[in-house]
């Protein structure tokens, strides 16, 4: 992914926050400092910044304030890995264990597996539905039958909120139960996914 440069930064942010390119120039320089052009970094660290309520819409004066000291001293995170991780940290427990399950595939995974665990894996939460309010956050996308991670980076952060033993556990889970899916239905492209995951395992 291509870093931004400074301008480029406070003409987003200009653009994000209806604000002319002048008004948001502190913001945008505080953001650029951090993010050091890294795109990805630049939304996510905007979007910890409004979760953390250091980036408010001010309904008094009908525009979007924030408030540089306090955004200088906050405990931001120092690189795209913390704030991704900090950022799947704070969503509903339910969005969490769905990143975790679709990190666990790879990059992506069809929708219909998705649907055979929640049908078919005894688990206390399901998948499917919380998928698409991660994608709604913006951290997936959902095209030609198959959940995508919008990023590896987040595809990243939410496996490594996954431990080591517990990783293996949910690899056999998942494969035991799309092989049985797979001979069922002749799906080779499932079978392989299944044989991979307890590969994996």
């Amino acid at each position: 992914m291509n870093c931004m440069t400074k301008n480029t930064i406070n003409v987003a942010v200009s653009d994000l926050l209806c604000l002319s390119p002048r008004l948001v120039q502190s913001l945008s320089d505080i953001v650029y400092s951090r993010t050091k052009g890294n795109a990805l970094f630049f939304f996510q660290l905007l979007l910890t910044l409004y979760r953390d309520n250091l980036l408010y819409l001010d309904l008094s004066h009908q525009r979007w304030t924030w408030d540089e000291e306090k955004i200088v001293i906050a405990k931001l995170p120092d690189n795209i890995a913390i704030c991704l991780t900090d950022s799947i940290s704070k969503l509903p427990i339910e969005v969490q264990m769905a990143l975790n399950t679709l990190s666990l595939l790879g990059a992506s995974a069809k929708l219909s597996y998705m649907k055979i665990f929640d049908s078919h894996l005894r688990m206390k939460r399901k998948i499917f539905e919380p998928l698409k309010e991660a994608a709604a956050e913006g951290l997936v996308t959902i095209s030609n039958g198959s959940f995508h991670f919008c990023h590896d980076r987040i595809q990243e952060a939410s496996l490594y909120l996954i431990g080591e033993m517990d990783r293996c556990h949910h690899h056999l889970a998942y494969g035991k139960c799309l092989i049985e899916q797979a001979l069922e239905t002749n799906d080779d492209d499932m079978l392989f996914t299944a044989v991979d995951q307890i590969n994996l395992a």
